[in-house]
């Protein structure tokens, strides 16, 4: 089994370069598995609550670890194992959980020799705007938290880029403008002919509620841009052109204010835990 893994932020376009790559014959996918992040979450993430105690699973899997980079690899061969079970070993098989990127230097060290990787770049503003018509609603009191996230999803993504050249970087924008182009410069990266960006594919498996539930209906590349409401519009000037607003500088305080004294870090934090170690 082959895999094409898609890196990108949330929002930037991932779902339709997973269309895009669907069109093929020799291609196969599901929404987002989350496979390869879920069983890493102890190496990838800080935060975390449950009833068997975070810290201490957490403390207890790393120090048992001898080596991360090779348990890794194992974990990636499993991956592959069951895909294989799912799918056709001679197809290549389309890797889409945008959080990837979190592990993404993980999943590079552990790429096998016909396994291909795909970078989706877009403007971090329409990400931000995006984010705020897709996750929130008005008035918008995460704001803060997904300007944090994407800043540092940005950073890392570009260390990914930097770290691997063997790696295709497409952009959001000029796929939308040029889809031609663009498709021919996958179909020549990863050898498929007969990726067509005039049928967008929806072979991808429905399953739950993961990825782009509107994106997946979509038949063509769409050449327009979303429109957005007046207030993402503010929050967005004030964030990314220091544009000042009152509305900008107050939705800024709010969701500043609930990222760093979290209603729900402090339930947690003051309720008295069933696991104690």
């Amino acid at each position: 089994m082959k895999i094409i893994h898609i890196f990108g932020l949330p929002r930037s376009g991932t779902t339709l370069l997973q269309k895009l790559l669907a069109t093929s014959a020799s291609t196969m996918t599901l929404p987002e598995t989350w496979f390869l992040l879920s069983l890493n979450i102890f190496e990838s993430s800080n935060q975390g609550f449950n009833e068997i105690g975070y810290s201490a699973c957490k403390r207890g899997y790393l120090d048992f670890l001898a080596d991360k980079d090779d348990i890794f690899v194992s974990k990636y061969k499993l991956y592959k194992d069951i895909l294989t079970t799912k799918f056709s070993s001679d197809n290549f098989f389309i890797e889409k959980t945008p959080r990837n990127i979190i592990i993404g230097d993980q999943i590079i060290k552990a790429l096998h020799k016909e396994d291909k990787v795909i970078f989706i770049k877009r403007n971090l503003q329409e990400i931000f705007e995006s984010y705020l018509e897709y996750f929130d609603s008005f008035p918008f009191i995460k704001s803060y938290k997904f300007h944090k996230e994407i800043i540092g999803y940005s950073k890392k993504m570009e260390s990914l880029i930097l770290n691997y050249p063997e790696g295709l970087v497409v952009d959001f924008d000029e796929l939308k403008k040029n889809p031609e182009k663009e498709s021919e410069k996958i179909s020549s990266y990863l050898n498929l002919k007969d990726i067509d960006y005039l049928n967008l594919n929806t072979k991808i498996i429905q399953k739950k509620s993961f990825g782009d539930q509107k994106m997946r209906g979509y038949k063509t590349i769409n050449k327009g841009k979303s429109k957005r409401s007046k207030a993402i519009k503010i929050i967005s000037k004030f964030y990314f052109n220091r544009s000042f607003s009152l509305f900008g500088c107050l939705n800024y305080f709010v969701s500043s204010i609930i990222f760093f004294f979290n209603l729900n870090l402090l339930i947690h934090v003051f309720k008295k835990n069933k696991f104690i170690h």
